[in-house]
């Protein structure tokens, strides 16, 4: 009877019975209109008993008439129960595969609650990606890991951790994060670069130009993911992470990879600001801006005047708040200057002096302070006037220069660093904090702040009130209020200012 044809749902008999889902029996098929153009004369009586949505079940033979009503009722009881079967199969292959992936998600938890409890415990960055790798090349699932950072003074990628069967894959290929360079659009490179997670499911079949795809073949590794270790905007590496196995990174391993990602590099910023903490010595950058497009760059060069910073913070949103005292023109000028500004979303003045006015400015354009504070630098100084912009940087003498600088000229394009300084800053210890902020404190001054302190002033709710603290000092409420206002701002001015 040769080959069966192929039916397309509603096409010729078995494609009609198929979409119908209603049995057909016939006794001469040949002679049906329904019957398949390219079908045999050899086929007489014919019978289609539908599976649902698994095709047809049919019946063939030579003879017209052959089959009796018997043997239909056999052949539909056979085609219910053959439905029946495969949707239980359909179902237990679905509830398989559910266990599966529920499964390897308690894997990868498994390894991602022992890296967070390593994180913890891990006090400097290379502890960080050693303890890292360890775990993941301790998995059953993984062959191998390594991290690697940007190399100071070029476009490489230095490896600073490994485990796993290596087998000297790290001296055998060469990794940059350059798009323009042969060895930079790797995994590795390319995730930081763009700071997003590559995965290459199967590396037998990656670009043959790439020179790590045979060295990584050679030692048996089949996919590889490549995860940015960043916080915030700032990428402080690459973990790369292979299986034995293709297609080993599904969607969900990657996104709890890229969380992982995410968690390590808070991990390496938190390690690197507490080294910052700990040093002593401290490097300062020097930068100047011809032009700019943010408000106190702007301001100055097509009104006149001069703005210094005076000190800076964040708002819970996450926007920055400058205090700035400007000179060369009036309040209301600035004022109405920033309600016009698209990159301020609030301004204030603070005080008037004849030396300038204090204004606060909730600012929302250009700025280098993101990256400095993921970098644990700080802003010192900045004055805009006609002729541009200056500002002193403090960062830490462990962190990369150069990184930070690329961050503060993608964030103000024409800044220019034109010195760079390195000086030890002087350790306070605790007495000497007290004993300075003692000796600028008077007698009722400090009396008034521990009366507070001790009485509960400061709590929330007051456990005392300004009249009760006052009465008990013997003094008028107004003098309390003065006493404590001006101690308060001395102990503020001590922690705040240099």
């Amino acid at each position: 009877m040769g080959n069966p044809p192929t039916f397309g749902r509603g096409e010729g008999l078995v494609g009609s019975v198929f979409e119908a889902g209603e049995s057909e029996y016939f006794e001469n098929a040949w002679d049906d209109p329904w019957a398949h153009e390219d079908g045999t004369e050899a086929i007489r009586a014919f019978g289609a008993f539908p599976l649902g949505e698994w095709g047809v079940l049919t019946i063939t033979s030579g003879s017209v008439g052959v089959f009796d009503e018997y043997d239909i009722d056999l052949v539909r009881v056979l085609a219910a129960n053959t439905e029946v079967a495969l949707d239980r199969a359909a179902r237990e292959a679905e509830l398989a595969e559910q266990r599966s992936q529920l499964a390897e998600l308690d894997r990868i938890n498994e390894v991602i609650r022992d890296v967070d409890q390593l994180l913890v415990r891990a006090s400097t960055r290379e502890e960080i990606v050693q303890a890292v790798c360890d775990r993941l090349a301790d998995s059953d699932h993984y062959r191998f890991a390594w991290t690697g950072e940007a190399a100071a003074g070029s476009r490489r990628v230095r490896p600073t951790a490994s485990a796993g069967v290596e087998d000297g894959y790290l001296d055998a290929v060469t990794v940059t994060y350059d798009q323009d360079d042969e060895h930079g659009n790797g995994p590795a490179g390319t995730a930081i670069r763009t700071g997003e997670v590559q995965v290459v499911q199967n590396v037998s079949e990656a670009d043959a130009s790439d020179s790590w795809r045979d060295e990584a073949v050679e030692r048996g590794y089949r996919s590889v993911a490549a995860i940015p270790l960043r916080y915030r905007e700032t990428v402080y590496g690459v973990l790369c992470v292979y299986a034995e196995r293709a297609h080993a990174f599904d969607a969900r391993e990657q996104a709890v990879l890229a969380e992982l990602g995410e968690t390590i590099g808070h991990a390496i910023n938190a390690a690197k600001n507490k080294k910052a903490l700990l040093s002593d010595g401290v490097v300062e950058i020097e930068l100047e801006t011809d032009g700019g497009e943010g408000f106190f760059s702007r301001v100055p060069q097509e009104e006149g005047g001069r703005f210094a910073l005076e000190g800076v913070t964040m708002t819970a949103e996450g926007s920055f708040v400058y205090f700035m005292t400007v000179d060369g023109l009036g309040p209301d000028c600035v004022l109405d200057l920033a309600d016009e500004a698209d990159d301020v979303e609030q301004a204030r003045l603070v005080n008037e002096h004849d030396d300038g006015h204090l204004f606060e400015f909730v600012y929302t354009g250009p700025s280098p302070l993101q990256g400095l504070a993921d970098h644990g630098g700080t802003l010192t100084d900045a004055t805009f006037t006609e002729e541009g912009g200056r500002s002193v940087v403090e960062l830490p003498q462990n962190v990369d220069v150069r990184s930070v600088v690329e961050s503060i000229q993608n964030a103000v394009p024409d800044s220019e660093v034109v010195a760079r300084r390195e000086r030890e800053r002087p350790a306070r210890t605790v007495e000497e904090f007290r004993a300075t902020l003692e000796d600028d404190l008077t007698e009722r001054q400090r009396s008034a702040l521990e009366a507070a302190f001790y009485a509960g002033f400061f709590e929330w709710p007051r456990e005392s009130n300004g009249e009760e603290v006052s009465e008990s000092l013997g003094v008028s409420a107004p003098t309390f209020h003065q006493h404590l206002r001006v101690g308060e701002r001395k102990l503020l001015s001590a922690f705040l200012d240099e």
